[in-house]
C-alpha cells in the first residue's frame, strides 16, 4: 500500500501465500547480512520497474520481487513480510532504532 500511495504499482505473484523465502539485501544496505528467510501472508508483489521513485530497494527475492524499500526523504521503511510476526523481534527493533535515528 506505501507502494501505491507514493505512486507505485502492486501485482499478484503465484504461491507466495503462507510459505517462507529467502530475501536477499542490496549490498551498502542499512541491513548488513546477505539474505534472509522470511514469511509470507499475501500474493500481492512488487516488480522493480513497480517500485515508487521515492523509494530505494533494500532487498528482493529470487524472482526480483522488491521484499524491502526505504523512502529517499522520510522516515519510512516498507517490508513485504511481517517482521513484527516472527519469533525474533531483533531485526524490527533494528529497524525502528535505525528511523530513530534518522
Amino acid at each position: 500500500l506505501l507502494n501505491k500511495k507514493f505512486g507505485g504499482k502492486i501485482k499478484k505473484v503465484k504461491n507466495h501465500m503462507r510459505t517462507r523465502h529467502n530475501i536477499f539485501f542490496i549490498k551498502n544496505s542499512i541491513i548488513k547480512k546477505n539474505f534472509l528467510n522470511v514469511n509470507s501472508f499475501h500474493n500481492d508483489g512488487i516488480k522493480k520497474k513497480d517500485l515508487s521513485n521515492k523509494f530505494n530497494m533494500l532487498a528482493n527475492d529470487k524472482n526480483e520481487n522488491v521484499e524491502m524499500f526505504i523512502s529517499k526523504n522520510k522516515k519510512i521503511i516498507g517490508t513485504m513480510w511481517h517482521p513484527e510476526r516472527e519469533k525474533s523481534t531483533l531485526l524490527l527493533d533494528k529497524l525502528i532504532n535505525f528511523l530513530n535515528k534518522k
